[in-house]
Parts: structure tokens; C-alpha cells; sequence
């Protein structure tokens, strides 16, 4: 759900627009200089900086989905997040996704153009900090080609977010560490507990218009990226410093459980995703017609479950869910640690959503949902 924007996690000042374009950009080329210094990689060629309003941020959000993500794809994603339960039945996806976002944009690299864009709304005390951030994509972008990286029609929701993690966890140390560089405080790679940081975090967040009204499925999305991408990379820079960013981009955490809990990445455990066949076999249909599959993953386990069981998404180790074509019911496979957790999820699940489970199947650790 969120993995072509950017979120700056501070309250917002409307400011009218006083600055020339000229001027913010030669503060951008400013931020630029300290990315490069705090991140410890050079751009390879020069990063285009132009200034936009409101209007023309949205029209840029409603083109990128346009153009990154067909209808069918957000029109099926809308479909399984529905009977999932992760957003309201009458939740009009698309519109609300582009409201949402437009309304908690404060500036954003865009890598296919390979511009920065910057707010023009913003005052300028704000704009350093912004910049430091996006111009940190631009310098990834450069190295790890981010629309390759970041790309939706390849990836699971679960890959998706967990990429996301990456890439926003890593603008966000480095911004975090401008800061502590301004104010003479330790390097972020020196702090043991940075807990805090991620409490202002998501506390900032709920200042900010639009953000309250959203589903709280939504809200966790938005916020995972920085939130528990932060928390990931920090987990990184303790042990091998901005060197270990750079080789997280190519060993490339596959779930969003190795962002939420680093050290079962650094186990570097394996992970085979579950098959259709798998799915099939399991329901016992053989000519089962789809029209879309997606992995969930740990973290939006965790949103669907949190308000009855926030720990028992820790369980997860595997899914698939596909929905189903001509009847749109989904068919979701599960795998959980256990039996005895698995057969608690149901129970969960059950309760979360009692008119959209239609029928249920354990097997030992494995739980199968239908969903319409």
C-alpha cells in the first residue's frame, strides 16, 4: 500500500509559498553534499531538483499509480484486503490511498524521472532535513536502481513492505543522523536504544491530518517503512556501520519478519514462499481459477490480529492468499510454528471477522481460510 511514496514523520506547517525555486534547490544541492558525507556513497551524476505545489503532488501520486500499477491489480488488491478485514467493505481504495498520501507528502524522489521534488508549501526550516532524507533515495537510486528494486507488479505485499523497509530505514538513520550531527550527539551506529526515536515517530504521525481517519491498516503500512525500517537499519549500523546498508541491498531481506526482528535475518534462514499447488492441494481443488495471489506476510498478520493477540503474528512463518475468480472469494493458506498456534489464529480470526469466514481447515501447523 505504500511503497511508491514518502512520508516525512513531523507535524506539518502550511506556509505560503515564499521562496524561488532557485532558492530551495541550492539548499537541496546543500543536502545533497551532507547525504553523501553521512551515508558514505557519492551520487554517480547529478540529481534534478524542481519544486511543485499541492495540486501538482497529486496529480503525480494519481499518475504513478496510474502508470506503475494497473486497475486490475489495485482493483484485486482492494478485493483481498477487504475480505481480510483489513480495510472497511465500503472503503473506496484507490481515492482514499491518493488522499491519504497527498495529504502526508512533504517532498519526494522520484527515480524514474530522477528528480527531487520539492514541497514548495513547506517552511524552510523543514526543507534541510526533507531533503537529506529523499536525496538519501537519489544516492540509492543511483547504486541499487530503485524502480527495479521497489517494483509492485513483482513483488508480494509482503516483499513490498519489507523493501520498503529497507529503503525508507536507510533514509531515515541518515536524516536522524544529520540531526544528532547538528546537536553534537552520537552517531545513531553508537546509540544502543533508539526507542524513542520511534515513540516521536508515530506519535508525530498522529498530528498529521488525514492520518487519524485512515484505517488502522493503513496507518500501520504507513508508518512500518520508517517505524520498524528505522529499528532494522539501526540493527545494521550497530554492527557494521553504513558498509552493512550497502550489503542489505544485495542480500535483500525477503519478509517483513526479518524487518521486524533483525536477528532472524542475520540468521539468513532460507525462505521458500508457498506454491498455488500447495494452496490447491491443501483445499483439495484442483481446478481452482484465480485471479490475483499475494503474500500477506508477518506484519499484516500482525494488523488483522493486534487488537485481540499482539503477539500472535510472531508465529508466523508462511502464507498465500489468491482470490478466487467470478466469485472473488478468497482462499488463504497459512503456516504458523505450531498447532497449538494455528488453531489459536483460527479462533482469532473467527472473532475479527465472523461474516467473512465461510469455512476453516487446520492441519497441524497449517490453517486454511475461506473467505467471501
Amino acid at each position: 500500500m505504500n511503497k511508491l511514496f514518502k512520508l516525512f514523520l513531523t507535524s506539518l506547517l502550511l506556509v505560503p509559498l515564499a521562496q524561488a525555486e532557485s532558492d530551495l534547490c541550492s539548499l537541496a544541492k546543500e543536502a545533497l553534499q551532507e547525504a553523501e558525507k553521512i551515508r558514505e556513497l557519492k551520487t554517480k551524476r547529478p540529481v534534478n531538483c524542481k519544486v511543485q505545489n499541492k495540486q501538482e503532488v497529486e496529480q503525480y501520486l494519481r499518475d504513478t499509480i496510474n502508470t506503475k500499477v494497473p486497475d486490475i491489480k489495485i482493483t484485486n488488491e482492494e478485493k483481498l484486503y477487504k475480505k481480510l478485514g483489513l480495510i472497511p467493505r465500503a472503503y473506496s481504495y484507490k481515492e482514499e490511498i491518493i488522499k491519504l498520501y497527498t495529504s502526508q507528502l512533504a517532498g519526494y524522489y522520484e527515480p524514474t524521472t530522477e528528480y527531487y521534488v520539492m514541497a514548495g508549501w513547506m517552511p524552510e526550516a523543514m526543507q534541510l532535513p526533507i531533503a537529506i532524507h529523499e536525496l538519501t533515495h537519489a544516492i540509492q537510486d543511483q547504486h541499487y536502481n530503485l524502480d527495479k528494486f521497489l517494483d509492485p507488479m513483482s513483488l508480494t505485499t509482503d516483499e513490498s513492505l519489507a523493501r520498503s523497509g529497507v529503503v525508507e530505514g536507510d533514509a531515515t538513520v541518515v536524516m536522524y543522523d544529520y540531526f544528532n550531527q547538528q546537536s553534537g550527539q552520537a552517531r545513531l551506529a553508537e546509540q544502543g536504544d533508539i526507542r524513542s526515536l520511534i515513540f516521536q515517530a508515530v506519535a508525530s504521525s498522529n498530528m498529521l491530518a488525514g492520518f487519524k481517519e485512515a484505517p488502522r491498516s493503513m496507518q500501520a503500512s504507513l508508518l512500518f517503512p520508517y517505524t520498524s525500517g528505522l529499528n532494522f537499519s539501526h540493527s545494521i549500523l550497530k554492527r557494521e556501520g553504513y558498509a552493512g546498508l550497502n550489503k542489505v541491498f544485495s542480500r535483500v531481506p525477503k519478509t517483513t519478519k526479518e524487518i521486524l526482528h533483525p536477528e532472524f535475518y542475520q540468521q539468513n534462514i532460507t525462505f521458500v514462499p508457498l506454491t498455488l499447488k500447495d494452496l490447491s492441494d491443501f483445499f483439495e481443488v484442483a481446478d481452482l481459477q484465480i485471479s490475483y495471489e499475494d503474500r500477506l506476510g508477518e506484519f499484516m498478520l500482525s494488523t488483522i490480529t493486534n487488537l485481540e493477540d499482539e503477539t500472535l503474528a510472531t508465529g508466523w512463518v508462511n502464507d498465500l492468499a489468491v482470490v478466487q475468480k467470478n466469485t472473488d472469494d478468497v482462499y488463504w493458506l497459512l503456516k504458523l510454528e505450531s498447532p497449538e498456534k494455528a488453531a489459536k489464529l483460527e479462533t482469532v480470526i473467527r472473532k475479527i471477522n465472523p461474516e467473512g469466514v465461510v469455512k476453516s481447515i487446520l492441519k497441524n501447523e497449517f490453517l486454511g481460510l475461506v473467505l467471501r
